[in-house]
């Protein structure tokens, strides 16, 4: 009886290795597609970009005929936004290189 039960056993061993083994190929394939989809993400933030944007709402914001420091406060802020969600994106980055 002691026998059925180590081949059980076993059994169970050889088809988790399976399933983790499975799981292993499809995270190695999986991890550089969400890394080449955070890096376009990620070049969606590019200094320049950013600086293009703050540049054409300044632009809109004066010509418009609002208040100046209105004006500079919705222009720091829009600013601050979009560097914020950069850092975030950076971190997931980084993250992700980290494990791979």
């Amino acid at each position: 009886m002691g026998g059925k039960v180590l081949s059980e056993q076993g059994s169970g061993v050889e088809e988790l290795r399976d399933v983790l083994s499975t799981v292993s190929d499809f995270l190695s394939i999986l991890a550089p597609r969400i890394r080449e989809i955070l890096d376009a993400v990620f070049e969606q933030f590019s200094g320049e970009k950013i600086g293009r944007e703050v540049t054409a709402l300044y632009k809109q914001l004066k010509s418009s005929g609002m208040d100046d420091e209105l004006v500079k406060e919705m222009t720091i802020k829009f600013f601050d936004q979009r560097t914020a969600v950069l850092g975030v994106i950076k971190e997931v980055i980084e993250s992700i290189r980290g494990q791979t």
